[in-house]
């Protein structure tokens, strides 16, 4: 009698799969700390199906949301630009 899978993804697969969502989360990442593109779009170019399920990823890799990140990286620009350390 043969063997039956738990899964049907093997683990290269899987890995792989992590891979390519970590590297699109860099990448959002820096479009929400360089720009002004509405969140809904950078949503999109994320490849997520939706705003929601792209914070949710967002958050888990970053601890905050993808709104909270851009507030805290343009208010530290604008310490920086007043002459704060």
């Amino acid at each position: 009698m043969p063997i039956r899978r738990r899964s049907r993804r093997s683990p290269a697969r899987s890995a792989i799969g992590d891979y390519v969502r970590e590297v699109r989360l860099w990448r959002t990442r820096r479009l929400v700390e360089d720009s002004s593109i509405p969140l809904v779009e950078v949503a999109q170019r994320s490849g997520c199906a939706d705003q929601s399920h792209f914070a949710r990823l967002f958050k888990r890799r970053f601890a905050m949301t993808p709104g909270e990140y851009r507030r805290r990286v343009h208010s530290q620009r604008r310490k920086t630009a007043r002459g704060f350390p």
